[in-house]
């Protein structure tokens, strides 16, 4: 989703987001520190809107990315 980005997440009380998480994360702390994401939840919660804002928030840091579904991770 070239449009996601970390401003547009809507952290609704149901959602249950821990925004200061979210927001540490668009930091891009972790790829320097050598870290994954992991996100996972029911259908329809919004992960891949979240994962690709972070990947976008990366990108603006000139950050490489790969955004890549677990069915493909398995094969991997």
């Amino acid at each position: 989703i070239p449009s996601a980005v970390m401003e547009e997440i809507e952290y609704h009380e149901d959602r249950k987001l821990d925004k200061a998480q979210l927001l540490r994360l668009a930091a891009c702390n972790y790829i320097d520190e050598g870290h994954h994401v992991v996100l996972e939840g029911a259908s329809g919660n919004g992960k891949t809107y979240i994962a690709c804002a972070l990947g976008n928030a990366a990108c603006r840091r000139m950050k490489t990315v790969r955004y890549i579904r677990m069915p493909e991770l398995l094969d991997e």
